[in-house]
């Protein structure tokens, strides 16, 4: 299949926080500039006495919001749990919107507002909490004037791109994304991704126990040395480590990477003094949680390597290295 990675920011005419999520190309479709970002209107915002907010932003349905329109607004805290709802009335007895985030002391975090009673008004504020806490603030002079509005603002959404997808169970969803269309259109162009595991096992007693010296990485079933074909990138790696490491003051230190390519890339330098190679369940560089930790496409077929830096021998140890890759052609 042909598959990309992009920023979601919007689902379904909701801003929404940013996400990373994975495209079926095949999928996708109506694939264009995002028409629904318009510049905001202007939100002047009064009441706040305690300089909780900032960067509001409110945006509707056609008709739902309008030149000069004046709406409520109001603050409740449950411990660390912030709530903002939006009124259209100064008795504030009619709910338009919504927002509930966990901000802690001291702290800030975007309050996404959701449309209440069909009001189709949606948005979001910036609230930065003081560090000593803050109080209720539910009065009438908290207000927010919009405008500068026109058509354009109607379902105002986040993002560069929109397009609409259909998901696995046949929904039909839409979405922005920061991505440009010529970004996605390049990302899509030509890449089939196929993806692998294999686990390599380190032993000091038969793979390489020597300081200032790169050893391969045994396959688990005995077969050789642990490779990944060309194009292959690492997205996610652990081992177990079966015999705790020992080194004669514990000061011998190891990586583990791809030969030529990205010979660290799996797991940094580290002493084994540091627990790392204790026994026991470890994590490494990748995890699948951040792309930027991916190791680098092999260029050829690649062992997979660990390297003794310059310190002590080793004396004991053995782990079991645990890899997923993606191949991208």
């Amino acid at each position: 299949m042909s598959v990309i990675k992009l920023n979601v920011v919007s689902e379904n005419n909701q801003n929404c926080t940013s996400y990373e999520s994975i495209f079926d190309t095949y999928n996708m479709a109506g694939i264009q500039t995002n028409q629904n970002g318009a510049t905001t209107p202007t939100l002047t915002e009064a009441g706040d006495t305690q300089n909780v907010f900032t960067l509001w932003n409110l945006s509707s349905e056609s008709g739902k919001i309008f030149e000069n329109q004046i709406v409520y607004w109001t603050l409740t805290n449950v411990a660390t749990v912030r709530t903002v709802r939006i009124y259209s009335n100064a008795t504030r007895t009619n709910l338009v919107a919504e927002g509930t985030a966990t901000i802690a002391d001291g702290a800030n975090a975007t309050i996404w507002l959701r449309e209440r009673n069909e009001s189709g008004i949606i948005g979001s504020v910036l609230a930065t909490i003081a560090g000593g806490g803050i109080v209720d603030d539910t009065d009438v002079a908290n207000t927010i004037t919009i405008t500068n509005v026109t058509a354009d603002n109607d379902l105002e959404l986040a993002g560069n791109t929109e397009f609409v997808y259909r998901e696995p169970n046949e929904r039909i969803v839409k979405y922005t994304v920061t991505e440009t269309v010529a970004q996605i259109l390049a990302l899509a162009d030509g890449y089939e991704v196929f993806t692998g595991e294999a686990v390599g096992i380190i032993d000091f007693a038969t793979t390489g126990a020597i300081t200032a010296n790169t050893y391969a990485v045994d396959r688990a079933d005995g077969a050789g040395e642990l490779t990944i074909p060309a194009g292959a990138v690492i997205m996610n790696a652990w081992y177990n480590v079966n015999t705790t490491f020992k080194s004669a003051t514990d000061a011998a230190t190891i990586a583990i990477g791809v030969e030529t390519d990205d010979a660290a890339g799996i797991l940094a330098a580290a002493a084994i003094s540091t627990n790392v190679f204790d026994a026991g369940v470890h994590a490494t560089l990748v995890d699948f949680a951040t792309v930027a930790d991916y190791t680098t496409a092999a260029t050829a077929e690649r062992r997979i390597i660990y390297t003794l830096a310059a310190a002590e021998d080793l004396t004991a140890g053995r782990l079991h290295l645990h890899i997923a890759y993606a191949v991208m052609v």
